[in-house]
């Protein structure tokens, strides 16, 4: 009996022992990661000389290590990218100073943009509201909204040129393009695109809000008649609205409708056969926007999650993820994600699995929840979650780690978060989070008046320059309300981050 109490107390003595361990190794965990985030060194980089947002703001680094960014929209509201001479800016990373390219261009650019293998630069020209019925095809001839017959461009620094793409009549597939011989690109916003090993860029889902002319307003016989396409109808299908005078008849507004995409497009660049490349068109199982993708090692695209009418909750989000053969041109199911979500952010470790992060669910919330998808297994498990919810976030690589910076969270609306997020890049492991810009900066009264100043990012560019430093360029920066937190200004800014990891001390 006494040897029974005394062997207890031995094992309750290890167990103990155990636990101070286990509570001093999780202590010590924390501790490193708090260390690693410190090693990232944040430097103010010079002004952009025009202020730019957009959800898919341009910008790419050259062979020659210069910066490129393109495009985006001075305003939230309304949203016009930038164009003319301002339209693109060069950054000499030698000297440290922007210039503008000095080429005049006409179209309203607020896509993606890629270098091609020749060293130009392709980048779409997303038009979030369309008259599929337009057929102008020079920039300016009609309302912002009746236009839209661009759908990309090829920009050629060295030449000083932007050579169009069109998009087909109608914005349908299979139909020519409204001007030339070359390539038809579907019209459409809040897409994903991404650039393939073999040079080749793949665009998939989005969105369009066609929205057509509104009917021209006539008085006949003392009845209103609203007249479009040479059909004449009464103010509505129930009852005549009487006038004297044109001014006596009810606006009646355009047919309006949202339509998201089911289209994936494969673009192959230019050839001595084909100066404007060549498309090719696949169709997804339904239609979805704000989706991701990214290409995995074995050449498949995989597409996960994103927004459209046959999506889940209040908010129609897809918990589905993809897998596109471009050799068969097939989609085959992949496993489904534990928590649905739309406008997240993907990442490819170097164990060849993928880390989704964030995004809004299927009630409209934001989301700090990761999940790893591994495409080999076709299986996916919890991941560890980011220290804040956040969506329309960016990843980059930066020497061994992944980092998804800023984004925004509807805790509040349009809340622009001021910090980024960073995982292990072998194995999608937390290590911890770190502050962008200064929490409490200068005042800017044109911008933020009467506040404590602006910081975070959202709807900006982010560029790798080397292995251990990245570039933040334009974006949205909120204005401090009195919680402390950042709200939308709506204004495209200026401002560029550098973004350093420094040695382990």
């Amino acid at each position: 009996m006494v040897m029974w109490e005394m062997q207890k107390k031995r094992m309750g003595g290890a167990l103990w022992r155990l636990l101070c361990a286990c509570v001093w190794l999780c202590g010590l965990g924390s501790c490193v990661a708090s260390q690693e985030t410190k090693r990232f060194q944040l430097q103010e980089g010079p002004s952009m000389g025009q202020g730019r947002m957009s959800a898919s703001l341009g910008v790419v680094r050259l062979a020659d290590g210069r910066v490129v960014v393109v495009g985006g929209s001075p305003t939230e509201d309304p949203f016009l990218p930038v164009k003319g001479k301002q339209a693109i800016e060069v950054l000499d990373t030698k000297t440290g100073a922007w210039s503008y390219a000095d080429i005049d261009v006409p179209y309203q650019i607020s896509g993606r943009v890629f270098v091609l293998p020749d060293g130009r630069l392709f980048a779409f020209a997303s038009v979030y509201v369309l008259n599929p019925d337009a057929s102008d095809t020079e920039p300016g001839a009609g309302k912002a909204d009746a236009a839209g017959a661009v759908s990309a461009v090829i920009l050629d620094l060295e030449k000083k040129t932007a050579t169009p793409l069109y998009r087909p009549q109608r914005n349908a597939v299979g139909q020519p393009p409204l001007k030339g011989d070359g390539p038809a690109l579907l019209q459409r916003a809040f897409a994903q695109s991404v650039r393939l090993r073999d040079g080749r860029i793949v665009r998939a889902g989005g969105a369009v809000r066609y929205a057509y002319p509104d009917p021209e307003p006539r008085c006949e016989a003392s009845r209103c008649r609203y007249c479009y396409g040479g059909e004449c109808k009464p103010f509505s299908s129930s009852q005549d609205h009487f006038c004297r005078e044109v001014k006596d008849c009810p606006y009646v507004k355009g047919q309006r409708k949202i339509l998201q995409s089911s289209i994936v497009e494969v673009y192959t660049p230019p050839d001595a056969a084909h100066p404007l490349g060549q498309v090719r068109v696949l169709s997804l199982p339904e239609g979805r926007q704000d989706l991701g993708m990214l290409e995995l090692p074995d050449g498949r695209v995989l597409l996960v999650g994103g927004q459209g009418e046959q999506g889940l909750g209040t908010n129609k989000v897809y918990d589905s993820t993809l897998f596109l053969d471009l050799g068969t041109g097939l989609f085959a199911e992949g496993p489904r994600m534990r928590i649905g979500r739309e406008d997240l952010s993907i990442a490819l470790l170097d164990n060849g699995e993928v880390l989704m992060t964030g995004g809004t669910d299927a009630e409209g919330r934001t989301l700090n929840v990761t999940e790893i998808l591994n495409p080999l297994t076709g299986t996916i498990r919890d991941g560890e979650p980011m220290s804040e919810p956040r969506e329309d976030h960016l990843p980059i690589r930066i020497g061994g780690w992944l980092v998804f910076f800023g984004g925004e969270s509807n805790d509040k609306e349009d809340q622009i978060l001021n910090s980024a997020e960073i995982f292990d890049a072998k194995d999608g492991r937390y290590l911890g989070s770190f502050l962008l810009f200064r929490r409490t900066d200068v005042l800017d009264d044109e911008l933020c008046p009467n506040t404590k100043g602006y910081a975070g990012i959202d709807d900006f560019g982010v560029v790798s320059l080397d292995v251990n430093r990245v570039l933040l360029v334009g974006g949205q920066q909120g204005c401090q309300d009195a919680d402390g937190a950042y709200i939308s200004a709506g204004k495209g800014n200026k401002r560029t981050l550098l973004v350093i990891l420094g040695d382990r001390k």
